[in-house]
């Protein structure tokens, strides 16, 4: 789902459906606060929202988890929103701006919005993982077909001859259903499988696992932080 676009002018629009993570953020007590930006400055990047937020949930244990995964998921969409060259104070200055144009924004009061645009400010300035996590985000999902989930369903087939009545053997059928987002629509598709081809599946995989060891210590080797799924 997109959440944030910007038109020709370089204005920002804001979905209404970000507005409960904004006003969890307003709504934090100051110490909950506190402790939420502590712990973002402290907890390394991550892959995904998802990941980064239970990495942060682990050190902020009066927040539910839920809570967290919201407001960072908001906050990373932001970062990705966040033009080149534009400093924490003037981004802060868009948000607010863009939410008081909305004819959604009635829960955001004057009071809301001031502290919204402090508190947005503050965490823009803490940079590093959330952004590094934004761009890295970016980058997964800059393809035609997104990879969602995969599952297998196996069937035993009987064969029959010259008789309906009695099977003369049987074979298993393993039919794999990929779902992935194109064009922003989930799509599935359908493969059958016999059990060599679970063999090459199975092979294929194991490949790409060691292929991802050995990139992993090239990474290190040059000193770059790894970001695991």
């Amino acid at each position: 789902m997109s959440i944030f676009l910007k038109n020709g002018m370089a204005s920002l629009n804001i979905s209404p459906s970000t507005y409960p993570a904004l006003e969890k953020i307003v709504a934090l007590s100051d110490k909950d606060y506190s402790d939420l930006i502590k712990a973002l400055g402290e907890t390394g990047a991550a892959l995904t929202p998802e990941k980064c937020a239970e990495n942060i949930s682990k050190k902020v244990t009066s927040l539910k988890a839920s809570d967290i995964t919201i407001m960072v998921s908001v906050l990373i969409a932001l970062y990705g929103a966040k033009d080149i060259g534009k400093d924490s104070s003037e981004f802060s200055d868009d948000i607010i701006a863009a939410i008081s144009a909305s004819p959604s924004s009635s829960n955001f009061g004057a009071e809301k919005l001031e502290t919204l645009k402090r508190r947005i400010g503050e965490l823009f300035l803490l940079e590093g993982n959330l952004q590094i996590t934004s761009k890295a985000l970016e980058i997964m999902v800059q393809h035609d077909r997104i990879f969602l989930e995969a599952r297998i369903l196996s069937d035993l087939r009987p064969i029959f001859t010259s008789s309906p009545e009695k099977a003369e053997a049987a074979v298993v059928i393993h039919n794999l259903q990929i779902r992935f987002r194109e064009s922003g629509m989930v799509k599935s598709s359908y493969f059958a499988l016999d059990n060599g081809d679970l063999k090459k599946l199975k092979d294929m995989i194991e490949r790409a696992e060691k292929k991802t060891n050995a990139l992993k210590a090239i990474a290190k080797a040059s000193q770059l932080t790894y970001l695991e799924a």
